[in-house]
């Protein structure tokens, strides 16, 4: 029996990178968000600085479940509706989902690199409010 979803009320605060929020059926959900933070106490950034192929945890093969498995379920739905009074999300980030329906397959990712650099600097430059930028030097 295919079944239908009834929410009453839903309130999502924040959706971002590369999330979704579906309301009814799919075949299949993909997302993917690569993100690269580098926080600096002191704003000094290398030109050619925070390339994803620097880092391992981007190039990795991610490990998939195989989709031909042969699976026994049984399922009893003694109803054709599945209500819901309210729904209250506070957030949905980085290649995640949120949804009312059925789907079948979902392939979502998401790789993250958070760099905090905190340094001993001269409180002036701590307070310098632009940014520095170095160039890269040229290739002999």
């Amino acid at each position: 029996m295919k079944r239908i979803s009834c929410v009453t009320n839903i309130l999502i605060n924040n959706i971002d990178n590369s999330s979704t929020f579906i309301c009814g059926d799919t075949g299949r959900i993909g997302a993917k968000s690569n993100v690269f933070a580098l926080h600096r106490e002191v704003p000094v950034f290398i030109e050619d600085e925070g390339n994803f192929s620097d880092y391992k945890v981007f190039s990795k093969k991610i490990p998939t479940i195989p989709l031909d498995e042969n699976l026994e379920q049984e399922v009893l739905n003694l109803s054709p509706r599945i209500k819901v009074g309210q729904i209250k999300v506070n957030s949905i980030s980085t290649s995640a989902s949120f949804q009312v329906g059925s789907n079948h397959r979902m392939d979502l990712e998401s790789r993250i690199v958070n760099i905090r650099q905190f340094v001993d600097a001269p409180p002036s430059l701590k307070r310098y409010k632009g940014v520095i930028i170095i160039p890269k030097p040229p290739v002999k």
